[in-house]
């Protein structure tokens, strides 16, 4: 008689490392082993016997497992491109000697078990981390590192004014919405897709001089174009590319500079107060939040 076994942690959530080391053959004795999709739920047949197995693979792992630590995302305004990478959670059987093998993804490698490096793309890198023992066995994890633009990643946040979206001043042609989103900035402004339709806000100069001005937006649309302009006077039109949704379920956020990421376009202000609109011409635009970084 056998017993279906769920790989389960105490909080509940599937034990990816013990299933790993399962997915690699390391028991004969499991007779089937179906994965329920990305969830990892797995359940397993098995004998007994095999129950103390399980609890002793999580104890005294056989082979090196690598763990990058997820996904990465270069942060905003950290005032440095430059990333710290830590294996430190990879799994090593006792008494092995380990090394840890980094390939960031753009050309770029480096050795150690805590690496630092800065990503001179913005974009998304196909990393991976590679763990070899001194057996003679080895591990390798595929991770993503996501890079923002690098005029936002190496902005110093003491420098930079952020405007959040739901703090409108005046709109027109209809009216937004503010509900919260996943990795939002407070609430963010939807419901913005009428041509015409638009929206205001108030930003503050600190001094006089030149300033990038940049959004963090999201949309499912595939021609999404606003109007910029600053006191009455036109400033601009951007066009938003396409994130895949309006991070109703998930992570869609980007950021755009007027003018384009690779070539911003500077806007020459006086210190103190100014109003920003932006006009709907086409598609539907979420928002979270507007950046003004002076140059």
């Amino acid at each position: 008689m056998g017993y279906a076994y769920r790989l389960t942690q105490k909080a509940g959530q599937p034990d990816k490392k013990l299933a790993r080391h399962l997915l690699k053959g390391t028991e004969p004795a499991i007779q089937a082993m179906s994965g329920m999709g990305k969830s990892f739920s797995m359940y397993i047949r098995v004998t007994p016997h095999i129950m103390g197995l399980l609890a002793e693979l999580r104890e005294k792992p056989p082979v090196p497992l690598a763990d990058p630590g997820g996904d990465k995302t270069a942060l905003p305004f950290a005032g440095t491109a430059e990333m710290t990478l830590d294996a430190s959670a990879s799994t090593i059987p006792a008494g092995l000697r380990a090394t840890y093998h980094w390939d960031f993804g753009d050309g770029q490698k480096a050795d150690g078990k805590v690496v630092k490096h800065a990503y001179a793309k913005a974009g998304k890198h196909l990393a991976t981390l590679t763990v070899s023992t001194s057996d003679g066995d080895s591990d390798t994890q595929p991770f993503t590192v996501s890079v923002p633009p690098l005029w936002l990643v190496t902005a110093d946040k003491k420098a930079v004014a952020l405007i959040e979206a739901e703090s409108i001043v005046e709109q027109g042609g209809g009216k937004v919405e503010s509900p919260e989103r996943v990795a939002c900035s407070g609430k963010m402004i939807t419901k913005w897709a009428a041509a015409g339709q638009w929206v205001e806000w108030k930003i503050t100069a600190p001094a006089d001089g030149r300033y990038l001005l940049a959004f963090k937006y999201c949309t499912a649309d595939d021609d999404t174009r606003r109007t910029i302009s600053l006191d009455g006077a036109p400033a601009g039109e951007l066009a938003f590319p396409k994130t895949g949704g309006f991070s109703t379920n998930q992570d869609n956020w980007r950021h755009l500079a007027l003018g384009g990421d690779e070539k911003p376009t500077l806007l020459t202000l006086k210190a103190g107060e100014h109003r920003l609109r932006m006009t709907a011409l086409s598609g539907g635009l979420g928002l979270d939040y507007i950046v003004l970084k002076r140059d």
